[in-house]
């Protein structure tokens, strides 16, 4: 448990001086946030990311991210902030400390991660003291 909480606090601290560059990543996932040799968390996969509040944000009709862990501005085409970052690394979360198993990230439409959503049990596990 120690190493979950580790690892989501350095990804907030990296997603923290992502966004005070002006930089929006799109597409946080579990499996875009690395370990290095030294156990250090390591955001990667830059390529749906924009510049915050840059035309190349809006998206221009293009779905950026993967579904699972898209928020709805995400989903509308609408996101010029840090705030769909934050929403999946909180999905990310969820991963860490909930109790569902491995998350099906290939959802293409939104019926698609309906029914994946509707078919789990969401339980969370409790935090171990």
């Amino acid at each position: 448990m120690y190493m979950n909480l580790k690892i989501f606090n350095e990804a907030v601290l990296g997603l923290s001086y992502l966004h005070k560059q002006g930089v929006m990543h799109r597409d946080i996932k579990s499996s875009n946030i690395f370990l290095d040799e030294k156990n250090l968390v390591r955001i990667g996969d830059f390529g749906s990311g924009a510049l915050i509040g840059s035309s190349s944000c809006m998206g221009g009709g293009k779905f950026w991210g993967t579904a699972f862990y898209a928020s709805c501005e995400l989903w509308c085409s609408n996101a010029h902030s840090d705030i769909p970052d934050v929403f999946s690394l909180g999905v990310v979360y969820f991963e860490l400390f909930g109790d569902f198993g491995t998350i099906d990230t290939r959802c293409r439409r939104l019926e698609e991660l309906e029914r994946a959503l509707n078919s789990r049990s969401w339980k969370t596990k409790p935090l171990e003291t």
